[in-house]
């Protein structure tokens, strides 16, 4: 049963995510990421989504959480990626090459 479940929760995910034109990898969980070969070798299946076949993948800096303070900051990278912004403007995300 729980394996069913966390296939349900995996197929729901990719559903939703597969099609989204950016994506976010979260450091903060693991460990940072510099490069989209480094993130396959994470989860092979991501190949298969839109952010990572048009190169439009982010990721977080490993300190985010320990800066909540700067808030705003964190939502101006958001928006920065969302709308193509100058990325050398970012302080708590890179684009992974």
């Amino acid at each position: 049963l729980r394996r069913q479940r966390q296939m349900c929760i995996r197929d729901s995910f990719y559903a939703g995510a597969k099609d989204a034109d950016v994506m976010i990898y979260n450091a903060t969980i693991d460990s940072e990421l510099q490069t989209l070969d480094q993130l396959l070798e994470k989860s092979p299946l991501l190949a298969d989504f839109k952010a990572v076949k048009t190169g439009n993948v982010w990721c977080t800096e490993k300190n985010l959480y320990q800066s909540t303070m700067e808030l705003d900051e964190l939502i101006r990278d958001f928006h920065t990626v969302i709308a193509d912004g100058d990325p050398s403007t970012l302080k708590y995300l890179h684009k992974l090459s």
